[in-house]
Formats: C-alpha cells, structure tokens, sequence
C-alpha cells in the first residue's frame, strides 16, 4: 500500500469480503474503501490458493515519473513480486539444499585426494543431507581401517616370502657347502668336475633367492645384477691355460630387463652352463682368447641373450654327441618359452636364445 500498514484493515474494498479476493488468478479492480474514497486495487497469487498479495492506490496518489512511478505502477507490481518470490526461493534453495550439497562433495573430493575424515558439519542441515553425511563419515572410516588392514596383510605377506626366499637360500647354501667337502674328499678328477659342476648350478639357484630375498619388489629381479652374481665367480676363477693367451672376458648387461623368478632361475642357470662351455672351450684365434656374455632387450618384451668365445681352429667343428651342458641348456631354454641356436663360424662360437619377458602367471603355466 501506498499509506500506512496500520490503516490495512481500512484500505481494503468496502463493498467486498475480504476472502472473497483470493482465486481468479492476477487482476485489477476499483472499488470504494472504507472511507469511500477510490482505489485502485491489485490482486496477485504469490501462491495461488493459499497466500495472496494486494496492492491499494488511492485514487491521485501514483505518480508517472520517477523511481516512485515504477515501484507504484499497478502494472509493474505483479512483476516485482515475482522477483521477489523468485530471490525468496533461490535463497531457500541455496541455503538449504544447493550449498549444503556443495560442502558435501567438497569434503568427499578432499577425502579422495588426502584420505582425510572432515569435521563433523555445523548443525543445522536438513535431516535428508544429515544422513548422507553421517553416512559418509561411516564409510570413510570404513574404508580407512580396510586400507590399513590390507597394507599390514601385503607386508606381513612380504615378509614370509622373504623369509622363505632367505630359508631357501640357506637350505641351497648348506648343500653347497656339502657338495664342497664331497669335492674335497673325492680322488678321481672326474668326479671333481661333476660335484664342481653341481656346485655351480646349487650356488645359481642360491643367487636367484638370495636377490628374491634383498630385492624391494619380491615379484622381479633385475637380469643385469642376477647374471653379474652367477658370472663374476665363473670368471674370475678361470684357470689359465698354459702356452695361451690370457683369457678377456667382456660382458653387456641391459639393465631395465627385469625378470620374473619363474623365468629368473631357468635363466641364470642356462647362463652358467652356457659360460661354463664357453671357458671350457675359449682358443686361441692368434689375436688371444675371449668371452662376450650380451643381454639386451630387441623390442618391448623381447630379449637376447649370447654368449660367444673364441674358437681355435682345430676346435671349429663340434663334438658329434651332446654334452651334458648342451642337454640341460636346450631345457633351460624350453623353461623360457625359446630355443637356444648355436653357431660356429670364423673362429667365433655362439649360443643366442631369444625369449619374452612374461608375468609370474604366464610363466608358471608355460613351465607346467
């Protein structure tokens, strides 16, 4: 109203019940208030049925310019209780739903990315959101506990494997040391060879969970510092040979080519057989005796392994029977779903066995 609320009950229309204005929708009427002066009235359904808004203009009291001219115009009225209605419900609408959520999801985000448990939330809320957020809170701690719990089973599973890698190693160890005072004891030089032999193949296997054990993942072992281990005491004990030249041994290790131990064992004891044969039978070619032992990845999962040593003219061809050496290394080769070739050209012999690195799961199957 343009005058005072205080005088509401007399502004109304003298000649209408009061109740009588609400239904019909938006309208405009003059009509006669309790003092008989003419108004202009205006009806507005803020919600139709239930509240209503109306407007009294005594008759000479709009004016048509202005500010006042646009908040008094019975037409524009309608209008701006509309906005108001609308600013009304965003607010509602925001403080009750839209920002609650929005607090919400930024506590979930904050959970996801740091797995921090927010604070309890300010009181207040509809009851609906309480319950998602008490929920909420109950399920973060949940999933906090199961995550400590799995991380305390996978170490505790490192552990006993470790422990066991470190038992095994132990177990391969003693028998070591067994077979080297069998080797002391026995007379024949034949027999010396053979128990030397099964030493060497013993102290491989030992080397293999001895890296399972030290290694940080129990699931690899890295091939450079696997065949480092199982070549270095082959190498370095090589006795010379009277009347030749002295032995090189040059070696090339890749070291990204990470191993399973599935493929791990069969190939570090190809490698000492294969370097076994290869000291055995380096000659002198007239420019000295050598040894390559070469690992390197060929593509993506692809890698080769060779081992070549100098061959003395006399020694280019090969025995016509297989040696035991050649037998066990064609089997390590079939444990790492390949073939070893074998080639003698130019005073140059050459094992090459080319294989896929493969995971624990594909290799267990391929070796069954």
């Amino acid at each position: 109203s343009s005058e005072p609320l205080e005088t509401a009950e007399a502004l109304l229309p003298r000649d209408r019940v009061t109740h009588a204005l609400a239904g019909g929708g938006s309208r405009q009427f003059t009509a006669p208030r309790g003092d008989g002066t003419p108004t202009l009235y205006t009806v507005v359904p803020i919600v139709e049925g239930t509240m209503y808004a109306i407007g009294a203009w005594a008759d000479g009291t709009v004016h048509r310019n202005g500010v006042i001219a646009f908040f008094q115009s019975p037409a524009l009225f309608a209008v701006f209780m509309w906005l108001a209605s609308l600013i009304l419900v965003t607010y509602t609408v925001e403080r009750q739903v839209v920002g609650p959520v929005r607090i919400l999801a930024a506590r979930m985000r904050r959970f996801g990315r740091k797995r921090e448990i927010p604070p309890a939330p300010k009181k207040g809320l509809p009851e609906e959101l309480q319950i998602i957020e008490r929920e909420f809170r109950t399920l973060s701690e949940r999933l906090i506990q199961d995550e400590a719990d799995l991380v305390n089973a996978m170490h505790e599973k490192d552990v006993l494997l470790k422990e066991i890698h470190h038992r095994v190693k132990n177990n391969l160890q003693l028998i070591s040391s067994m077979i080297n005072m069998q080797e002391r004891r026995a007379e024949e030089h034949e027999t010396v060879t053979v128990l030397d032999h099964i030493n060497q193949r013993v102290a491989s296997m030992a080397t293999v969970h001895r890296l399972l054990y030290q290694a940080d993942a129990l699931s690899e072992v890295r091939a450079e510092d696997l065949l480092k281990r199982v070549t270095s005491p082959l190498t370095e004990l090589a006795p010379p040979r009277p009347g030749e030249a002295p032995l090189t041994v040059d070696t090339v290790l890749d070291p990204t080519v990470m191993l399973y131990p599935d493929q791990a064992l069969p190939l570090a004891l190809l490698t000492v057989e294969a370097v076994t044969n290869a000291l055995k039978y380096a000659g002198d070619t007239g420019s000295g005796r050598w040894v390559r032992i070469s690992l390197r990845k060929t593509g993506r999962d692809a890698v080769a392994l060779v081992i070549a040593n100098s061959v003395a003219p006399q020694r280019e061809v090969g025995p016509k029977r297989k040696s035991l050496g050649a037998r066990l290394i064609e089997s390590f080769a079939r444990q790492l779903g390949s073939t070893s070739v074998v080639s003698v050209a130019q005073g140059v012999h050459t094992l090459r066995v080319d294989f896929e690195t493969m995971a624990f799961a594909a290799a267990a199957d391929r070796i069954a």
